[in-house]
């Protein structure tokens, strides 16, 4: 076989593949996939500025392509700055302020929004850590999200009663 055919048959192989793995997901089930949610909160240890808050769908404690992020702003919010009435979501805004909108285009309730990096406004240090919080779309209706270090420690914990008893010593 010339290495001409070994090409195209390699090529014929990936196309194949490629193919095979777009169907049986359930993608097609026939509900519609134009979720779209803006989340939008304030991030304090000292109000984070410039940090990168994204939607963690799989709770692997990083960032991965598919997840939906955004940055903090100068003041530590995402998405709405109610100081200034600044909504970085609404549609036609400048891109260098879009990057403060978190829109969340999947369809699931339950998640954790973690914030990265940044830096401390009160002390203009950098921040290293990660401050998180569990998410129930369904049991919020306000989707603005406080995040800090007491809802890290409760996203830390497995189950309810755990989490009572924290908040009950604190």
């Amino acid at each position: 076989m010339s290495s001409s055919n070994g090409l195209k048959a390699g090529a014929l192989a990936s196309m194949c593949l490629v193919l095979m793995a777009c169907g049986g997901s359930g993608q097609d089930d026939g509900t519609p996939s134009n979720i779209s949610t803006h989340l939008s909160g304030r991030v304090i240890d000292g109000y984070l500025a410039r940090a990168t808050v994204f939607v963690d769908t799989n709770n692997n404690g990083r960032r991965d392509a598919w997840e939906a992020y955004a940055y903090t702003d100068d003041e530590g919010y995402y998405s709405y700055n109610p100081n200034t009435n600044t909504d970085y979501c609404v549609a036609g805004i400048d891109p260098a302020l879009g990057q403060y909108c978190l829109n969340l285009q999947v369809d699931i309730s339950h998640f954790v929004i973690r914030i990265d990096s940044g830096y401390d406004l009160q002390t203009g240090e950098p921040f290293f850590g990660q401050l998180s919080r569990r998410v129930n779309i369904q049991e919020n209706s306000d989707p603005n999200f406080i995040i800090s270090p007491i809802t890290t420690l409760v996203t830390a914990l497995d189950d309810e009663q755990s989490t009572l008893t924290l908040l009950n010593k604190l």
